[in-house]
């Protein structure tokens, strides 16, 4: 894969006893000769800091049959960005990403897509509501509603309890609602970790979305999406993706009914 090192100044929060910024870090990968003309996917990662489960899915992204580029940018205090995390300093890092990522000359800035997984999902569903007259598409995987729903769903009994204590809100499934855009939803349906329920909520809160795209992956996990998911990963992103692009909406549809030409005669596309 080829990529370039990111580096991109974030705000303090407004918590934060100092002022001036955080250096957050990054890559951005891309193809080269052709950067400029395919789809850009920022990708909003998980808490867990595991970086080789972060590289598959990178990878996944950037070797999908119809080639995607791929920013991924450290939140404050993960990896070797500064500072440390905080739920408004996290929303400073998303606006501090999205303007970056809407200055590179290096992409075509109508083909952005956002891409979250787990506490991802947190940042990308802000980011789409901020930025949605900027990109194409918000993309989900295994997220949370709220810090509230999900710890009702693990623990009922705390729930009289926890807006006396809980600082943390992190209510997507409020800012899902104002968000026009299309929206996929990738469901781990044996996912532990957050739970299946979580996506249900988001799912029905998206009630303004253009379109709610729902991927159900039975026996999956909470990370391993593209893995359980395998080809058909790979085809339902690039259908959705596909029909959300107007640079590319036209072709779509010309492959669509060469497809459906060819199966007349027992023959795919590939046999052309």
């Amino acid at each position: 894969m080829t990529y370039k090192n990111l580096t991109i100044m974030s705000p303090v929060d407004s918590l934060s006893k100092k002022a001036g910024y955080d250096q957050l870090y990054g890559w951005f990968v891309y193809h080269e000769g052709i950067a400029d003309k395919i789809p850009t996917i920022v990708y909003f990662h998980e808490n867990d800091y595991f970086p080789p489960a972060r590289l598959y899915m990178i990878e996944k992204l950037y070797k999908n049959p119809q080639k995607y580029n791929v920013v991924m940018v450290d939140y404050r205090g993960y990896g070797y960005s500064q500072g440390k995390p905080s739920e408004d300093g996290l929303y400073s890092d998303c606006r501090a990403i999205m303007d970056f990522v809407l200055r590179m000359q290096e992409i075509d800035q109508k083909q952005v897509y956002i891409f979250g997984a787990s506490l991802g999902g947190v940042m990308a569903t802000y980011s789409a509501l901020h930025y949605q007259d900027h990109v194409n598409a918000l993309i989900l995987q295994n997220t949370i509603a709220s810090v509230r729903s999900i710890i009702n769903d693990k623990a009922p009994i705390l729930d009289p309890i926890v807006p006396l204590v809980l600082k943390l809100k992190m209510r997507s499934d409020e800012r899902i609602k104002e968000i026009h855009l299309p929206i996929m939803f990738i469901v781990g349906l044996n996912d532990t970790s957050t739970g299946p329920h979580q996506m249900e909520i988001m799912y029905n809160s998206a009630v303004n979305a253009k379109e709610r795209d729902l991927y159900n992956i039975p026996g999956c996990d909470h990370y391993l999406t593209w893995y359980y998911g395998g080809k058909e990963f790979d085809t339902r992103l690039t259908d959705f993706i596909s029909r959300n692009n107007p640079e590319a909406f036209g072709l779509y549809k010309v492959a669509q009914e060469v497809g459906k030409s060819f199966s007349t005669f027992g023959l795919s596309v590939k046999d052309w």
